[in-house]
């Protein structure tokens, strides 16, 4: 079966997003979901702009954990925010929103879906240069 090269790129694209989707549907399912409180931001200069780090602290079997969100949500100290979290291992969280749990796995299904198609074309231009090589000794 020959695919065409759009139907391949797409291919390629739904098979990123779905590693993307099962990790992260296997997290929820596999987490506990509480709610946490925002106990800091820090701002810090980036560039030519400001970057906000949020440090949010939620409750674990009577245990106080720390961890520091993905950068640039905006919250205000004492804001009340949900979170999603391994039971294994607690400090493994995230702020449970679109930007704070699924936005990276975005980011990851867009390196994924670059990696795979930059080595397929490797082992697609090897595969050509090996039909040449061969062509060449009959």
């Amino acid at each position: 079966m020959l695919f065409s090269k759009i139907k391949f790129i797409l291919l390629l694209f739904l098979l990123s997003v779905t590693i993307v989707v099962i990790f992260k549907v296997r997290f929820i399912l596999c987490g506990n979901t509480t709610d946490g409180v925002v106990v800091e931001t820090l701002t810090y200069p980036f560039r030519h702009s400001r970057a906000v780090n949020t440090i949010v602290e939620f409750q674990h079997r009577g245990e106080i954990i720390t961890f520091s969100a993905i950068e640039n949500l905006s919250y205000n100290r004492l804001d009340t925010v949900p979170v999603v979290y391994s039971l294994t291992h607690p400090e493994d969280a995230y702020v449970y929103t679109f930007w704070g749990f699924w936005w990276s796995g975005i980011i990851y299904a867009f390196f994924i879906f670059i990696s795979l198609g930059g080595i397929i074309e490797i082992f697609k231009d090897f595969k050509d240069k090996l039909e040449i090589s061969k062509k060449r000794f009959r």
